[in-house]
């Protein structure tokens, strides 16, 4: 016996409230459209993730879990830099009219906003500045000098360097560090101590109490005996640690590493990565697409790699109707034309069933034949037989990939049940409907309705779609 529609309504109505009030495992994410990347970082402090931005006069804070909440901060000067240590925020802004620096510290548990006015230091963009909970370190303009003040704003101690000095950077017990000539160094209360040990290039940031990753996203591990290397990878920027994992942002892709350095999973996103952090269990990312997107990821949103699996490092290069391709002269690559040469680091190719997999609701024609590399080919899309030039990539489109050979695939668009490239209420409709056994779905629609890859379409993946559809 079939519910009736009304009843399916009131269903997917409860559904739609309650998922939306609870966040589940599914791959989720928030939109910032008025914030600026440039300007924009992730910090965590114990079970807490932060976002932080500033933009003229004023700061931007908000808590992304457990309990979200978000506030204002309006400052009196313009910022140049800001950054979260522990549970202050620090804020380092130019005073014009008096030829000072201004230290502004907002403490988040006592929403307390304090001041203090550093004389004779000008303050410019993007200055390095670190704290320690009880002093403050600000590189000077001259890039070789760190120097010390008191909560109050008192010069202390200044610290000199041969080279440049590119960051300065807190561990979680306090600890002030430097990096200059992509060497470590530990600033003692009167002395620079230097950290035996591989180059450590530009940047430094600490995810566990010995554990820390530099600008190339290379991960060290710290010791009395000094540090070493543990992962290097290729292209990467940030790093994260959960348990046993460590988690790096390489473009638009995290990886998943073992402590001992074998790359075992991964998670693509649709946009280059630009922050990372982990807590409670999820890595969070930040990528920047018309605006900031914040991509809540678990476990469940990894895929482990096969260790035969072969994924080029730049998917947009090589494409057969890209300029540099044309002119590049490479007759090896067609001469030696097969499906395997069509790969993605950002969607699943499935080369048993000819179907392009988790293409995000929304992707654009130009942005799905930019993420896929396919070397020897020209690629065309077509839609009910009809060659498609531009719009939304939708579900059971096709991708015809010419050269030697010709491969045509399907398109699965996440939660795209309809066929229509986007998700709202019809495509709940549509996977209610079949678990009613009102409607039937064939083909690569089977595969896009089991949206949590258990290989089972049930109530679970309802939970998944109500999740996308109230974003």
């Amino acid at each position: 016996m079939h519910r009736s529609k009304p009843a399916l309504a009131l269903m997917l109505s409860i559904m739609i409230i309650f998922f939306s009030a609870f966040r589940t495992d599914a791959y989720s994410y928030l939109n910032y459209s008025s914030l600026n990347a440039d300007r924009t970082n992730l910090y965590t402090t114990s079970d807490k993730v932060w976002l932080l931005s500033y933009k003229n006069s004023e700061l931007y804070l908000e808590q992304l879990s457990p309990d979200s909440f978000y506030i204002t901060v309006p400052l009196s000067y313009p910022v140049t830099c800001a950054a979260l240590f522990g549970d202050t925020v620090v804020a380092l802004c130019n005073d014009v009219s008096n030829a000072s620096a201004i230290v502004y510290y907002y403490d988040i548990s006592s929403d307390v906003l304090d001041s203090a006015p550093v004389r004779s230091l000008t303050a410019y963009d993007d200055s390095l500045i670190a704290y320690d909970s009880d002093c403050f370190y600000i590189l000077d303009a001259n890039g070789r000098t760190v120097n010390r003040y008191s909560h109050t704003g008192k010069f202390e101690y200044y610290y000199s360097f041969v080279g440049t000095v590119t960051d300065i950077f807190c561990d979680g017990s306090h600890h002030i560090y430097a990096i200059s000539d992509n060497r470590l160094f530990r600033l003692e209360p009167s002395a620079i101590t230097s950290i035996a040990g591989p180059n450590v290039i530009q940047s430094g940031t600490f995810i566990s109490n010995d554990l820390f990753y530099d600008a190339t996203g290379s991960v060290f591990r710290i010791s009395s005996a000094g540090i070493e290397k543990i992962i290097s990878v290729q292209n990467a920027s940030y790093a994260g640690v959960i348990g046993e994992y460590i988690y790096i942002a390489s473009r638009n892709t995290v990886w998943r590493y073992t402590l001992s350095g074998v790359k075992d999973a991964q998670c693509n996103l649709s946009a280059d990565i630009f922050a990372l952090v982990c807590c409670n269990d999820e890595v969070i990312a930040a990528t920047n697409e018309s605006g900031i997107r914040i991509n809540f990821l678990s476990e469940h949103d990894f895929v482990l790699l096969d260790s035969g699996q072969t994924i080029p490092n730049t998917p947009n290069e090589g494409n057969a109707d890209s300029p540099d391709a044309q002119s590049s002269g490479t007759d090896s690559s067609v001469q030696n034309q097969s499906a395997d040469t069509i790969s993605s680091q950002l969607y699943d190719i499935d080369f048993e069933r000819y179907y392009i997999r988790n293409i995000p609701a929304g992707t654009t024609l130009a942005q799905l034949k930019k993420n896929i590399f396919y070397d020897g080919y020209t690629v065309s899309f077509y839609r009910d037989g009809a060659l498609q030039k531009s719009g939304k990539a939708a579900t059971a489109m096709t991708a015809v990939f010419s050269g030697r050979n010709t491969y045509t695939f399907e398109l699965s668009v996440t939660g795209d049940l309809t066929g229509e490239g986007g998700v709202n209420t019809k495509d709940l409709y549509a996977l209610m409907d079949y678990l009613l056994d009102e409607w039937m779905f064939t083909g690569v629609y089977l595969d896009t309705a089991d949206l949590n890859r258990d290989g089972v379409i049930d109530l679970v993946d309802t939970m998944y779609l109500c999740r996308m559809v109230v974003k």
